[in-house]
C-alpha cells in the first residue's frame, strides 16, 4: 500500500492512514518511508499532512526523540526519513530503529508491555539439550 496522507483525532487519539487502497484507523503508525528527499518528492501531500498534524520536519527528515517519537501521541518514525546526518543512514541503523518504534509503539498502545523485547537465546530456554554447533556435547 502506498500511504498518501497521516490525520490524527485528537478527541479520539487515533490515527487514519488513508492509503491507495483505503482509509485505515490506528492508535499508533510507525514511518519508514526512505529518504526524507524521495518522499517529499513522491509524496507532498504525505509531507503536507505530517506538517498539518504538527510533526515537525527539517531538510534531513522527521525530527524524533529517543524513543522514535515524532512528537505526537502514537506517532514513530525511523530509518532514512528521520532527521539525522546521512553518514548515520545504514541499514543496521535503521533496523535498531525499526525495533525501539515498534515496541515503543506497542507500549504506546498497551502501557503495561515491556518495552525490552528479550533475547534470542530466550526461544531455547524450553529446550535445555539444544546445541547451537552440531559437534557440541
Amino acid at each position: 500500500e502506498i500511504v498518501s496522507a497521516l490525520e490524527f483525532d485528537k478527541t479520539a487519539k487515533v490515527w487514519t492512514v488513508t492509503t491507495n487502497k483505503g482509509a485505515h484507523k490506528s492508535k499508533a503508525v510507525v514511518l519508514a518511508l526512505g529518504t526524507m528527499e524521495k518522499v517529499q518528492t513522491k509524496s507532498k501531500l504525505l509531507v503536507e499532512s505530517l506538517k498539518k498534524n504538527g510533526v515537525k520536519i527539517n531538510e534531513q527528515g522527521i525530527a524524533v526523540d529517543a524513543t522514535m517519537n515524532a512528537g505526537m501521541p502514537g506517532l514513530y518514525a525511523c530509518g532514512d526519513v528521520i532527521s539525522k546526518a546521512k553518514e548515520l543512514n545504514f541499514i543496521s541503523m535503521a533496523t535498531a530503529e525499526a525495533a525501539m518504534a515498534v515496541n515503543n509503539a506497542k507500549k504506546y498502545v498497551n502501557p503495561e508491555v515491556d518495552t525490552f523485547p528479550g533475547y534470542s537465546t530466550d526461544i531455547r530456554k524450553d529446550k535445555p539439550n539444544y546445541h547451537t554447533n552440531p559437534l557440541a556435547d
